[in-house]
């Protein structure tokens, strides 16, 4: 598929399903995206971890090492809305011994709205175990972007590696109170490959997949 055809069609999914009348014109990655390190979890982070912890129970029996960890992959500031700010909380949650080639961790997307002053902020969006994505138990690398108005996506990007590596990329947006991928794309290689009989070179490729322009890069894992 061309790459102008792949940029539209993605356009298109997201505006579906972001509940746009119309393509956004403009994907704006949001700047101050990442994690903030605190001296203590702040009141959204007890409140997704609460949340992580009773989705899965640890055992009063269970070993150190099979208990489930919970990782703050990004803390993001999402467009705002006419109630004021937003905030996205992602995680990735794994068992410590969960580090095989085809083991991924389980991605978690909490949305909060901030609450007024001297109140604790709401949550308005909780997607538990949305998807498994990453690569011997490492997460994806995680970038948000502003779709227009209050609407965002998430890009999530990782290494996947066998005879060679393969880049990939993987697109979510909210729809009904639920993160959903809307979009799954491999954007890079590299790889031998035999052209004859005991030849053998090594190619190299990436894909031309844009959005607003600015081509899809992979993104590392904070």
């Amino acid at each position: 598929m061309r790459p102008q055809v792949v940029q539209a069609c993605v356009l298109a999914a997201l505006a579906l399903l972001a509940g746009c009348d119309y393509p956004p014109g403009l994907f704006q990655v949001i700047k101050t995206a990442g994690p903030q390190a605190t001296a203590a979890p702040t009141p959204e982070e007890l409140i997704a971890l609460d949340r992580l912890r009773a989705h899965w129970p640890r055992p009063p029996d269970q070993a150190e090492h099979e208990s489930v960890g919970h990782h703050l992959l990004g803390r993001f500031a999402l467009p705002p809305t006419a109630s004021g700010p937003r905030t996205l909380l992602v995680y990735a949650s794994r068992r410590a011994d969960h580090d095989c080639n085809a083991c991924a961790p389980d991605l978690s997307f909490f949305e909060f709205q901030a609450g007024l002053a001297g109140q604790q902020p709401t949550l308005r969006l909780s997607s538990l175990a949305a998807l498994a994505l990453g690569y011997a138990g490492e997460p994806p690398g995680v970038q948000v972007q502003a779709l227009g108005g209050e609407r965002y996506a998430v890009r999530l990007t990782w290494e996947e590696f066998a005879q060679g590596s393969t880049g990939m990329l993987s697109v979510l947006v909210p729809v009904k109170g639920m993160m959903r991928e809307v979009l799954r794309q491999e954007i890079s290689g590299s790889h031998d490959l035999q052209i004859a009989p005991g030849q053998i070179i090594g190619v190299e490729w990436e894909t031309d997949l844009r959005l607003d322009g600015q081509r899809v890069r992979l993104v590392p894992p904070r």
